[in-house]
């Protein structure tokens, strides 16, 4: 499981050093995931903000494949539209419930994923713990930027579209 090989591979200060907020809240999280040797754990921030959480913690290749999703099934909802109302509620489901529920869920599970692949980058950089410190610092942490930049971005997308339709 990855939560194990993220604590076997690397040292505590260095995955604090990625984390930097929150620390104590996905240490614990991960430990007893660990313990029970699972990958469910329940992740409020996750199931509200789904796609913002995962810019805000810098989960980008998750982010994309949950962009990715939304987009595909978008597209086969709104050509089923005009066939059927229930892909209508389909879409909604997916959108509002199963996409979140299953964020909710596996969310902490995706971002220990994500520190352990980032951080085994790291060490094809240096193998030593204070470099990998002082790299985990820099390229760590979270991200007010990709959310609020995602969240104008699509606003501007999406008004003129509203507003011609």
């Amino acid at each position: 499981m990855v939560i194990k090989q993220l604590f076997k591979e690397f040292g505590e200060e260095v995955i604090k050093k990625y984390i930097q907020e929150n620390v104590d809240y996905y240490l614990n999280k991960w430990k007893l995931m660990e313990l029970k040797n699972s990958k469910i754990s329940w992740n409020w921030a996750g199931f509200f903000l789904v796609g913002f959480w995962m810019l805000y913690r810098k989960m980008y290749l998750y982010f994309f494949i949950l962009l990715l999703t939304y987009i595909v099934f978008n597209i086969i909802f709104s050509i089923g539209i005009y066939y059927s109302s229930i892909f209508t509620i389909f879409s909604a489901l997916l959108t509002f419930v199963i996409i979140p529920i299953f964020v909710g869920l596996f969310g902490n599970y995706l971002y220990a994923k994500d520190v352990y692949r980032k951080l085994k980058s790291f060490k094809s950089i240096s193998t030593e713990e204070k470099d990998l410190e002082r790299i985990a610092l820099l390229k760590g942490g979270i991200s007010w930027v990709a959310p609020l930049f995602f969240m104008f971005f699509g606003f501007f997308i999406s008004t003129p579209a509203i507003l011609l339709f």
